[in-house]
């Protein structure tokens, strides 16, 4: 039973990596990795969100040291009365970074290693999904393998499309979409879900992806964990 006796899990937590994730990324991505920061700098900087070029005056985007800090993120949790957390990785592209499938697959495969680190400080109560390469499909299915059987993340998020290419585009069949719902179905047979934000719906050709929750823009998440394994019953 949870601290209210009944679990409450925040199934759309976000941080629960550290903060210099990004610097791990093997020595030779590091110039890739500077025009990448540089990139994103320069277009979040043209956004109107807190912290970004065009913030208001007077907001603030303040991150609390508990997105980071695994000792600080239960603090923040306990004070909230949250049981356990499912953290989904920040979001800036890296499914297709700088067009490079190589550069993409070592971003991914250094912020699942980072949070896979948070997650074993997290006592039980903190969970993590693994972003990937998904430009390249193949690269994509082995990293969620990794992630999963050896990492113990518990699933993936992506984009509903990946760039011009919606999950059901012919170049993913028998790759990547497939290669990672039949990856999942094969391990959790009873716990996949595909959830999706909002946005303009598409229609879905594939038949093991229910047409009514196909959507552009917003994440999916195939989550390979069932709900009571999260709660801990």
């Amino acid at each position: 039973m949870g601290m209210h006796g009944f679990h409450v899990i925040d199934a759309d937590g976000h941080g629960g990596e550290y903060a210099n994730w990004q610097d791990t990324v093997p020595e030779r991505f590091k110039p890739t990795l500077e025009a990448f920061r540089e990139k994103m700098r320069v277009h979040y900087g043209r956004l109107p969100l807190p912290g970004g070029g065009q913030a208001r005056k007077g907001d603030k985007f303040e991150v609390r040291p508990g997105m980071n800090d695994p000792d600080l993120r239960l603090k923040d949790m306990d004070l909230e009365g949250i049981d356990v957390t499912v953290t989904f990785p920040g979001g800036a592209g890296e499914e297709w970074a700088m067009l490079d499938p190589e550069f993409a697959l070592a971003l991914s495969r250094a912020v699942n290693d980072s949070k896979a680190a948070f997650c074993k400080e997290g006592k039980g109560r903190v969970f993590a999904l693994a972003k990937l390469p998904m430009i390249e499909p193949e690269l994509a299915a082995k990293e969620l393998r990794r992630a999963v059987t050896e990492l113990g993340l518990i699933g993936m998020v992506c984009t509903q499309h990946v760039r011009d290419k919606n999950l059901d585009h012919p170049s993913f069949v028998n790759q990547g979409a497939g290669v990672v719902l039949q990856f999942a179905a094969d391990e959790q047979p009873d716990a996949v879900d595909l959830v999706v934000g909002n946005g303009r719906r598409l229609p879905l050709e594939r038949d093991n992806v229910d047409d009514s929750q196909a959507f552009q823009n917003g994440e999916g998440v195939f989550r390979l964990e069932s709900r009571e394994a999260i709660a801990g019953e």
